[in-house]
């Protein structure tokens, strides 16, 4: 448990730029290293003779896409790879190895929402710090986090992203490596920072909650990303449908009036707002992404199925707003379907455990939550190449990794009192 309890505490803590001196470069990221030393534990577990795991039923979901990833690493080593090609590979089965030992290693020793809320306490606490610096940043007292939380036995191994221009209003990225990456993931995990506001352990902790919440909805917008604007109209929504009415209401009323605030007390970011939706149509990233869809598409034809393998240069600068699109000419039709099973069958299997739990428990809130989650990062990954930053990339495992928490639980439970309600009645 220590070892899931540090990946989460360190996951928006230190940007995916940072890593430990020494010849691992990017590899050398704590949170991968944390991710490989879950995988041998789980591996190590299911090893031993003496010893039994029981997992959920997501660790298949990870399993299957780690799979996929085998297969489209070991296809494209069929191939005449360069030195740089090669390293890319073996990065990017190294990330995938690290996010699904982190997921396998959740399945495992997770077994009750108490352990869950925990985890998803350092991942509130991880998001206000995300957004503290993105407003300090966003009024100019720091530029960039890297530089401030690099330690003696930690390097840069890519330049970090600072602050930069958005139509004369400054463009944070947080504790994350982009502005676009700042917005997504705060959009990702807000959901559960709303199920701790309903359902945490106490009333201290519920409050808490809703402070980090307020924190994270102020402080989001600060991205001035439409891709981060975009998930968090899907997680909200995909959030309130396992809300009680009473819930709903109670969320939609508060985004209304944080939007009505907005609109009075900083009519700047939303007149920003309002430049990068309404003039979509003439901006000149958005036309290069559809301008060279056709390349794509063309480079997609020469290997459908199993893909073109690590991209040149000049493919990569066209093709790298949408990860869909990126998987489908690198890997192929196989590829996006791994992508699809981690993504689309978390989210499915989120959603149907929160199907078995009952209206307006915290196991429904709680996977509902996960769902909303996943389902935006999904949305999200057809607007950037998510699977190019470590934080936006491991959303999706450290989620995957709470799916089907306290379903069972609360299912037993239930059961539990069902036959004590039979046992206690008078006979007949």
């Amino acid at each position: 448990m220590l070892v899931l309890v540090a990946a989460f505490a360190v996951y928006l803590v230190l940007p995916g730029e940072l890593a430990l001196v020494g010849p691992l470069r990017s590899n050398g990221s704590p949170l991968r290293l944390l991710g490989l030393l879950a995988l041998f534990l789980v591996l190590a577990g299911f090893l031993r003779a003496d010893t039994r795991l029981r997992a959920r039923p997501v660790a298949w979901v990870a399993v299957a896409y780690l799979g996929f990833a085998i297969v489209a690493w070991t296809t494209a080593n069929t191939r005449l790879l360069s030195a740089d090609q090669s390293a890319q590979m073996d990065r990017s089965v190294l990330i995938v190895l690290s996010g699904v030992g982190i997921t396998l290693l959740g399945a495992v020793v997770v077994r009750d929402l108490r352990d869950a809320h925990r985890l998803v306490g350092w991942l509130a606490a991880g998001a206000v710090l995300c957004a503290v610096v993105g407003g300090l940043q966003f009024a100019g007292v720091i530029d960039k986090w890297a530089d401030i939380v690099e330690l003696p036995f930690m390097t840069t191994v890519v330049s970090p992203m600072g602050v930069v221009d958005r139509l004369g209003l400054n463009r944070v990225p947080g504790t994350t490596s982009s502005p676009l990456e700042y917005s997504v993931v705060l959009a990702v995990l807000l959901p559960l920072l709303v199920h701790l506001v309903l359902h945490a352990g106490s009333v201290g902790a519920r409050r808490a909650a809703g402070a980090a919440a307020a924190v994270v909805m102020l402080a989001l917008p600060l991205g001035f990303s439409r891709s981060g604007l975009l998930t968090l109209a899907v997680t909200v929504l995909v959030l309130l449908v396992f809300l009680l009415p009473v819930h709903r209401l109670t969320v939609l009323l508060t985004l209304a009036f944080a939007a009505a605030g907005a609109v009075v007390a900083a009519p700047q970011i939303i007149g920003v707002f309002r430049e990068l939706i309404t003039g979509a149509q003439d901006d000149l990233s958005i036309r290069g992404r559809l301008v060279d869809y056709p390349e794509a598409f063309e480079r997609f034809e020469q290997a459908p199925w199993w893909g073109n393998g690590p991209s040149d240069a000049p493919l990569m600068e066209n093709i790298l707003d949408n990860q869909w699109l990126v998987t489908l000419v690198r890997d192929g039709l196989v590829g996006v379907l791994g992508l699809a099973i981690l993504i689309l069958g978390g989210a499915a299997l989120a959603a149907w455990s929160a199907g078995r739990a009952a209206p307006g428990s915290p196991a429904r809130t709680f996977n509902g939550a996960l769902c909303a989650g996943l389902l935006g990062t999904a949305v999200a990954a057809g607007t950037f190449d998510l699977l190019a930053f470590q934080q936006a990339t491991f959303a999706v495992f450290l989620l995957l990794a709470l799916v089907g928490v306290g379903v069972a639980h609360s299912g037993d439970s239930a059961a539990a009192e069902g036959a004590d309600a039979t046992s206690s009645e008078p006979p007949r």
